[in-house]
Protein backbone atom coordinates (compact mmCIF):
# COMPACT_ATOMS: atom_id res chain seq x y z
CA UNK A 1 0.00 0.00 0.00
CA UNK A 2 0.98 3.57 -1.16
CA UNK A 3 0.81 6.06 1.96
CA UNK A 4 -1.52 8.87 1.11
CA UNK A 5 1.22 11.64 2.44
CA UNK A 6 4.63 11.71 2.74
CA UNK A 7 6.19 13.50 5.45
CA UNK A 8 9.94 14.46 4.13
CA UNK A 9 9.11 15.13 0.13
CA UNK A 10 11.43 17.62 -1.05
CA UNK A 11 8.80 20.47 -2.90
CA UNK A 12 8.93 20.25 -6.54
CA UNK A 13 9.76 23.93 -6.50
CA UNK A 14 12.98 23.01 -4.29
CA UNK A 15 13.76 19.87 -6.22
CA UNK A 16 13.35 21.86 -10.10
CA UNK A 17 15.60 24.41 -8.22
CA UNK A 18 18.53 21.64 -7.64
CA UNK A 19 17.86 19.88 -10.35
CA UNK A 20 18.65 23.29 -12.21
CA UNK A 21 21.86 23.64 -10.14
CA UNK A 22 23.00 20.10 -11.04
CA UNK A 23 22.51 20.79 -14.54
CA UNK A 24 24.77 23.42 -14.29
CA UNK A 25 27.51 21.09 -12.94
CA UNK A 26 27.38 18.06 -15.04
CA UNK A 27 31.06 17.26 -14.49
CA UNK A 28 30.82 16.42 -10.92
CA UNK A 29 29.66 13.15 -8.98
CA UNK A 30 26.65 12.99 -6.65
CA UNK A 31 28.52 13.43 -3.85
CA UNK A 32 30.60 16.48 -5.41
CA UNK A 33 27.45 18.01 -6.26
CA UNK A 34 26.39 17.49 -3.00
CA UNK A 35 29.37 19.27 -1.22
CA UNK A 36 29.28 22.31 -3.69
CA UNK A 37 25.67 23.10 -3.34
CA UNK A 38 26.02 23.14 0.15
CA UNK A 39 29.30 24.70 0.18
CA UNK A 40 28.25 27.50 -2.39
CA UNK A 41 24.50 27.97 -1.26
CA UNK A 42 24.44 26.92 2.87
CA UNK A 43 27.78 27.55 4.06
CA UNK A 44 28.92 30.16 6.01
CA UNK A 45 32.83 30.93 6.46
CA UNK A 46 32.49 33.03 9.01
CA UNK A 47 34.57 32.55 12.20
CA UNK A 48 32.92 31.38 15.63
CA UNK A 49 32.54 35.21 16.98
CA UNK A 50 31.14 36.57 13.99
CA UNK A 51 28.88 33.65 13.55
CA UNK A 52 27.55 34.53 16.85
CA UNK A 53 27.76 38.27 16.16
CA UNK A 54 25.40 37.25 13.22
CA UNK A 55 23.18 35.40 15.62
CA UNK A 56 24.36 31.91 15.38
CA UNK A 57 22.11 30.67 12.41
CA UNK A 58 22.82 27.09 12.29
CA UNK A 59 23.19 25.40 8.99
CA UNK A 60 19.30 24.10 9.02
CA UNK A 61 18.03 28.00 9.56
CA UNK A 62 20.50 28.85 6.50
CA UNK A 63 19.14 26.29 4.17
CA UNK A 64 15.56 26.71 5.06
CA UNK A 65 16.21 30.64 3.96
CA UNK A 66 17.73 30.00 0.91
CA UNK A 67 15.07 27.45 -0.18
CA UNK A 68 12.55 30.00 1.14
CA UNK A 69 14.21 32.41 -1.36
CA UNK A 70 13.94 30.71 -4.14
CA UNK A 71 10.67 29.78 -3.80
CA UNK A 72 9.53 33.47 -3.52
CA UNK A 73 11.70 34.51 -6.48
CA UNK A 74 10.55 31.23 -9.09
CA UNK A 75 8.84 32.70 -12.17
CA UNK A 76 7.23 30.68 -13.72
CA UNK A 77 6.24 30.48 -17.57
CA UNK A 78 3.14 31.38 -18.97
CA UNK A 79 1.25 27.69 -19.39
CA UNK A 80 -1.70 27.61 -21.70
CA UNK A 81 -4.79 26.22 -19.25
CA UNK A 82 -6.16 24.55 -21.63
CA UNK A 83 -3.10 21.98 -22.13
CA UNK A 84 -3.28 21.85 -18.28
CA UNK A 85 -6.91 21.17 -18.39
CA UNK A 86 -6.04 18.05 -20.78
CA UNK A 87 -3.11 17.17 -18.66
CA UNK A 88 -5.33 16.67 -15.97
CA UNK A 89 -8.01 15.02 -17.53
CA UNK A 90 -5.43 12.26 -19.22
CA UNK A 91 -4.04 11.71 -15.47
CA UNK A 92 -7.63 11.02 -13.80
CA UNK A 93 -8.79 8.83 -16.74
CA UNK A 94 -5.54 6.48 -16.48
CA UNK A 95 -5.92 6.86 -12.58
CA UNK A 96 -9.06 5.56 -12.80
CA UNK A 97 -8.41 2.69 -15.26
CA UNK A 98 -6.19 1.36 -12.50
CA UNK A 99 -2.58 3.06 -13.06
CA UNK A 100 -0.81 4.51 -10.14
CA UNK A 101 -1.81 7.58 -9.09
CA UNK A 102 0.06 10.85 -9.84
CA UNK A 103 2.82 12.20 -6.71
CA UNK A 104 2.36 15.56 -7.18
Amino acid sequence: PRPRSVWNRIPDDVREAFVEFALDHEDLTPRELAVKYTNEIVHDYANFGTWTKRGSVDTSACATAVWKKILEEDKRPDVDPDKVAALHAYTAKRTAAGGTPPES
